[in-house]
């Protein structure tokens, strides 16, 4: 294990790299495309987003007593991909809102989330193996769950 100075402990903390190009695939209307994006790993300040996707039961006299409600997984996809996305190596977003992502075709935003995940790895080391050989104890239903493809959402 190699130790930091704490010089060069913030120096490794702040640098998150430049955004990598990745090649996503998807279908429109029975046509297959193929496009470039950037991808960088999430930050810090990308978490504002993605807190969103999750609702809790506040317990106001022991907050080490409130629970977890639910996780909007759609947000949850969204905020990642909101975050991660780039139009550029200079990592300009590709999108501006999760309200755009949230409008974007459905098999876009799967690609998107795709490549996303290979740099940012969202599910972990845990689920790269079968499920037969994970030892952590893990549900790995409610992992999928929350990370099943994204649906189209009904306009309101």
């Amino acid at each position: 294990m190699k130790k930091l100075s704490v010089t060069n402990l913030k120096k490794v903390s702040l640098s998150q790299g430049a955004p990598v190009e990745k090649t996503v695939h998807f279908s429109l209307n029975g046509e297959d495309y193929e496009a470039q994006v950037f991808v960088r790993k999430l930050s810090f300040k990308d978490q504002e987003q993605i807190l969103k996707a999750y609702k809790w039961k506040f317990d106001p006299k022991d907050l080490e007593n409130s629970k977890l409600e639910s996780i909007d997984g759609i947000r949850l996809q969204a905020a990642r991909i909101l975050g991660s996305i780039c139009e550029d190596a200079k990592g300009t977003p590709f999108f501006k809102s999760i309200d755009e992502v949230l409008d974007c075709d459905v098999s876009v935003c799967n690609a998107f989330y795709a490549v996303s995940d290979e740099v940012n790895n969202f599910m972990g080391k845990l689920m790269k193996k079968s499920s037969s050989g994970m030892n952590s104890g893990a549900n790995s239903s409610v992992a999928e769950s929350v990370e099943a493809p994204l649906q189209k959402r009904s306009k309101k």
